[in-house]
């Protein structure tokens, strides 16, 4: 599945409203990732949430399923 990702990269740069794929997940990244039904606007729905990977168990990384696909509530 696919996932919406709020968060930095190592090095410090923003990381926001970006979907990747749970076959590519990047160890690099920290912060969470959560859908995100209304753009940029922080209406966030979680759904499931574990470790995004064995590895990442321990840096508080976690991930939260979504389809990507930007839902407006108009």
């Amino acid at each position: 599945f696919q996932y919406w990702w709020h968060g930095t990269y190592v090095n410090g740069t923003a990381s926001s409203d970006t979907c990747h794929d749970w076959s590519r997940q990047d160890s690099s990244l920290s912060g969470i990732a959560s859908r995100i039904p209304d753009g940029k606007h922080g209406l966030f729905h979680q759904q499931y949430t574990w470790p995004c990977s064995i590895s990442d168990t321990n840096m508080g990384i976690f991930c939260i399923e979504t389809n990507c696909q930007r839902i407006n509530y108009h």
